[in-house]
């Protein structure tokens, strides 16, 4: 029994960014960011996604009310919420290909073709939505800073491998089978 050969093939990706800056009076910043990812692994319909993401900050140190604070050289907030995806998947985990196959039957064998998986015409991006609550403030000429960030992370469609029954002829198939969510506090 030979193990059937799966013909190599090309993945294409595309992706495009577009991001806009804005800060007003060196103490209030706007950033927001749209990205529009492509992969030819996913079928027509689930090919494209759009990932957005904002952050704001302020520069609290810049304000009037804090020109007595000899103490603070800098003092900024900021918070962000954006979206990621993922197209972790194998090229052909959302089309139905079929291979050769040897098959023993009665006194010899023959070859035949089969399909290599079950296809779930559905597969699309695992997406990742994540937000952001941060401060950056240093002290004493710079010589103490501290960095907080609380964030959550939340992850919906997961690309997992599924189990199967046996009786279906197949293992498993990839689809998008789960979510994730997290959240932490990162202090430096």
């Amino acid at each position: 029994y030979k193990t059937p050969k799966i013909r190599k093939q090309e993945i294409k990706q595309m992706g495009i960014l577009a991001r806009a800056n804005y800060v007003y009076d060196n103490k209030y910043s706007v950033t927001a960011t749209i990205r529009r990812d492509g992969d030819s692994r996913f079928n027509a319909d689930s090919r494209y996604r759009n990932f957005p993401s904002a952050a704001l900050a302020w520069t609290i140190s810049k304000e009037n009310f804090m020109a007595n604070a000899t103490a603070i050289d800098n003092w900024k907030l900021r918070f962000s919420a954006g979206s990621a995806g993922n197209s972790g998947t194998r090229p052909n985990d959302s089309r139905e290909t079929f291979v050769d196959y040897k098959y023993e039957f009665g006194d010899g064998y023959y070859t035949g073709g089969g399909s290599r998986l079950l296809v779930d015409e559905n597969l699309t991006w695992q997406t990742t939505n994540q937000y952001d609550f941060g401060s950056d403030i240093s002290l004493f000429k710079k010589r103490i800073s501290f960095v907080t960030d609380i964030y959550y992370r939340h992850t919906k469609d997961l690309i997992l491998d599924s189990p199967l029954a046996p009786n279906t002829g197949y293992v498993m198939y990839r689809t998008n089978a789960g979510e994730l969510a997290n959240w932490g506090l990162e202090l430096a």
